[in-house]
């Protein structure tokens, strides 16, 4: 089947209106995604634990679907230091760390979360807590 010029011309006008179209959407999409990207959430100063030794810093990391909700303890003591992390996210589980003296430790209390705020709540002792009795089901 033959077209007539017209035709073929008029295909080939909305093809690359279609193809301009398309472009222009992948390049919003893309600069939409890395403005995302970096608007990340930035990390709060260190803060002392309740061991002024042991420094925490809370972090929204930014994955595909939402925000990785990291707290990274740092130990500034003469000794380990044992701590537990949670989070007003999550407040179970409670993440029980050991932090050797000079070592940076992070701890996820939070994968996807569709927030990028949240408050670590971190406590610290030089000796280890003693083991929580298991709850019967």
């Amino acid at each position: 089947m033959r077209r007539s010029r017209w035709v073929r011309g008029s295909l080939g006008a909305a093809l690359v209106a279609l193809v301009a179209i398309g472009a222009a959407t992948v390049g919003s999409i893309s600069s939409v995604n890395t403005h995302t990207a970096a608007a990340q959430a930035k990390p709060s100063e260190p803060e002392p634990t309740n061991l002024g030794c042991v420094t925490y810093q809370a972090t929204a990391r930014y994955v595909p679907y939402g925000y990785s909700h990291v707290v990274t303890l740092k130990n500034g003591c003469t000794q380990k230091a044992y701590c537990e992390v949670s989070s007003d996210v999550d407040p179970e589980p409670v993440h029980q760390v050991e932090v050797d003296v000079g070592a940076e430790v992070s701890v996820t209390t939070r994968l996807v979360s569709p927030s990028r705020t949240f408050t670590a709540r971190v406590g610290c002792a030089f000796k280890p807590p003693a083991k929580a009795p298991k709850k019967a089901f």
